[in-house]
């Protein structure tokens, strides 16, 4: 990483060569023309570095699943081109499109350093809310590849919010590529409290994944015990 030693000034011009010694030992980032660049001893020029992209919402508008908000329309699923989620959702907000893209956190560890990166729930699937006129504004962008028909609206629009609560309940959540068998159960205490979904019981504790049915995909959580219980007879899960 470049460090920054703003007690000693360095003037030098955007085509000057300046010796690899100096600057390897300073690293110091300057600025030309208005823009910072920093020295790279391998090729002894100066490099212009990436600009960092602001990260996409997962839910645009923020309060899309405001219980107080009435959403117009419906839910249209779209499946768009490979890695290309981030960039359909960032031109349906210029568009002033509704959409949820649900995104996880992943985390990994590389040569004793930690890593993490925001990825997306449901690869290559991405969720607009509105009218007929949303739906062209997704084609519009394109980089839709198909819509995924739905039939039972409702149960799209229930599964989704449940989804977006589990994301958003403080907890980490990981993506559950298929829908896994299981006991159904509420979630009666708690930030998912009146939560839906299906229990399991993994090598890591228990479990709630809540699916998104049309996809045939889900999300789960840790739960403990004592926060569940069936939706049949509404008691408690027992100990196995």
């Amino acid at each position: 990483m470049c460090k920054r030693l703003t007690a000693i000034p360095l003037l030098v011009s955007c085509c000057t060569r300046v010796p690899a010694v100096l600057l390897s030992l300073l690293q110091l980032p300057l600025s030309f023309e208005g823009c910072w660049k920093f020295y790279s001893p391998v090729s002894n020029r100066f490099i212009i570095p990436m600009p960092i992209l602001v990260s996409e919402p997962m839910v645009y508008p923020h309060d899309l699943f405001s219980p107080s908000e009435s959403m117009k329309g419906r839910w249209w699923v779209f499946q768009t081109r490979s890695r290309a989620e981030k960039s359909f959702a960032r031109l349906l907000v210029k568009s002033g499109t509704p959409y949820f893209l649900p995104t996880y956190v992943h985390r990994w560890k590389k040569s004793g350093r930690a890593f993490q990166s925001q990825l997306p729930l449901f690869p290559g699937y991405v969720f607009v809310a509105g009218d007929i006129d949303a739906r062209s504004a997704a084609f519009a962008t394109r980089l839709v590849v198909r819509e995924v028909p739905a039939t039972n609206h409702e149960q799209l629009a229930s599964e989704l919010a449940s989804v977006h609560a589990v994301l958003n309940g403080g907890v980490s959540a990981r993506p559950e590529a298929s829908l896994p068998k299981g006991q159904r159960v509420v979630i009666v205490e708690g930030p998912y409290s009146g939560i839906e979904g299906k229990v399991l019981d993994t090598s890591e504790g228990l479990r709630v994944c809540v699916e998104v049915s049309l996809l045939g995909q889900g999300v789960s959580v840790g739960i403990e015990r004592w926060m569940l219980r069936t939706l049949d007879s509404k008691s408690a899960i027992s100990e196995s």
